[in-house]
């Protein structure tokens, strides 16, 4: 009887044991989610002011073209700008209804 009730108490602390390491296992794995999480977001903003950036200096080079007089060189940067800005708005998922005429 007493060897029993022993194996009975062994068993309630085996899972017990295994509980506690379930909830400290579901815990971690939080934290893991939540950190990449905050990861893939910071790639992706990083990615965002490098395809940003790159369209930036292109319509800078476009302006300086344009107002210097080169158009051979401003149509071939108009190109450039435009296959540009369809990659970025493919890869942001920016929609077409947000896009405002420029005044």
């Amino acid at each position: 009887m007493i060897f029993h009730d022993l194996f009975d108490w062994s068993n309630a602390g085996v899972g017990s044991v295994g509980l506690l390491l379930t909830i400290a296992a579901i815990v971690q794995a939080t934290g893991a989610k939540t950190a990449a999480e905050n990861a893939g977001k910071s790639v992706r903003r990083h990615t965002a002011e490098v395809d940003f950036g790159t369209l930036s200096r292109l319509a800078k080079e476009l302006h300086s073209y344009v107002e210097d007089g080169k158009l051979a060189e401003a149509r071939l940067r108009t190109t450039d700008l435009r296959s540009e800005l369809a990659l970025a708005i493919g890869h942001y998922k920016i929609p077409r209804s947000s896009f405002r005429p420029i005044e």
